[in-house]
């Protein structure tokens, strides 16, 4: 795969509107951002790029670990969002003692524990980020990737809490990447009036496959990084079959 997890604009292959677009949508505090797209399309890769650039602290709760689950339990999520919150809290002390202070969550060094018998709410992890973020005078950002395998989940309830979000904690930014869009707005509710999150703006980017010229410029680049010099049969063979999608 020439696609990897990138985290530098300048390995961003022609996203650079769309970068924009996602860089724009958080420093204007849009609440609410969904990043669509086919999968492996690279909408991850701008996720973490736009992150990276901003140099905002966030959690990144990796759903695509639910695919293949018919239903997704309270222990799998809280397993899921425990290593995401793993993954920052080595990278800033402060937090760590704004996350001690939830009931039911503890922390030993650098790892989260949440306890099954006090169960912490989503909300009040949430609440702990925002106080955080409010304190540092900064902005916090929680993501949900390929977020439409969320639609399984039983024993959390996620939209009420990204609702509250929305409404209450002004220094967090939501974004919700998904690959199957049709899924992720049932998971929405889209269009349902009783849905929590029914009539608040969201901020849609949509990632597109590349033009047949930009894919043949994105595998040519890609193998001369590899030092491969492929011949230019392979190469539009290549688009061929991939239709413009640089996973």
């Amino acid at each position: 795969m020439l696609t990897l997890d990138l985290k530098r604009a300048e390995d961003l292959f022609d996203r650079e509107e769309e970068l924009r677009k996602l860089i724009g949508a958080i420093v204007r505090d849009d609440p609410l951002i969904l990043i669509l797209g086919l999968r492996r399309i690279g909408k991850t890769s701008l996720l973490r790029v736009g992150l990276n650039k901003l140099g905002y602290h966030s959690i990144v709760i990796d759903c695509r670990v639910f695919e293949g689950k018919t239903y997704v339990t309270y222990t799998d999520f809280i397993k899921a969002l425990e290593n995401s919150i793993d993954n920052v809290l080595p990278k800033t002390r402060r937090l760590v003692e704004f996350v001690r202070e939830v009931r039911g969550i503890s922390v030993q060094g650098f790892k989260i524990e949440f306890s099954v018998k006090e169960k912490p709410t989503l909300i009040s992890l949430l609440e702990t980020l925002n106080s955080y973020a409010s304190n540092e005078n900064t902005r916090f950002i929680v993501a949900f990737d390929e977020a439409q395998e969320l639609i399984k989940l039983r024993g959390v309830r996620v939209l009420p809490a990204i609702a509250y979000t929305y409404d209450n904690l002004r220094n967090i930014v939501t974004i919700l990447t998904g690959s199957q869009v049709g899924l992720l707005y049932r998971f929405l509710k889209r269009h349902d009036p009783s849905s929590p999150i029914y009539g608040r703006v969201r901020t849609e980017i949509r990632l597109e496959n590349l033009s047949r010229e930009k894919a043949l410029e994105f595998l040519e680049e890609g193998f001369r990084q590899y030092g491969i010099k492929p011949s230019k049969h392979i190469i539009e063979e290549a688009v061929e079959r991939l239709c413009g999608n640089i996973g």
